[in-house]
């Protein structure tokens, strides 16, 4: 139970701006800060703009948008039917991109870099 208390004060504070990271264990997120470790900042998923194949908008909030482990992004329309369900960059899988609660949002802003596909999607190779 004192993890997950821990783990809630840790989301609050991130949310809230109350806490900034390596300032005490008190305002450390999830664990330690060590020499050379990622920032919390290197770690968010960008949430890019658009749909790699059509260009579709999709705005932070969308429900529309689908990623893939390396966080390439398509609409669910492109993902399901000319992808099948399949990353044209890596093979894997799609999962519903996370919507960024709206106080994070104003702090960590999503990406405005559009990426494209100029050739356009095609299903990846079996």
């Amino acid at each position: 139970m004192a993890v997950i208390v821990r783990h809630m004060k840790h989301l609050y504070e991130f949310l809230t701006g109350d806490a900034v990271r390596g300032r005490g264990d008190e305002n450390r997120h999830c664990g330690p800060v060590k020499e050379g470790s990622l920032d919390l900042e290197d770690s968010m998923l960008e949430l890019r703009p658009n749909c790699e194949c059509c260009d579709k908008d999709l705005p932070p909030d969308s429900r529309d948008a689908l990623i893939c482990s390396f966080e390439c992004t398509f609409c669910t329309d492109c993902a399901g039917t000319v992808l099948g369900g399949r990353c044209p960059n890596c093979g894997g899988g799609f999962t519903p991109r996370p919507i960024r609660p709206a106080a994070a949002l104003a702090r960590h802003p999503a990406s405005t870099v559009r990426v494209l596909k100029p050739e356009g999607c095609q299903p990846p190779a079996d």
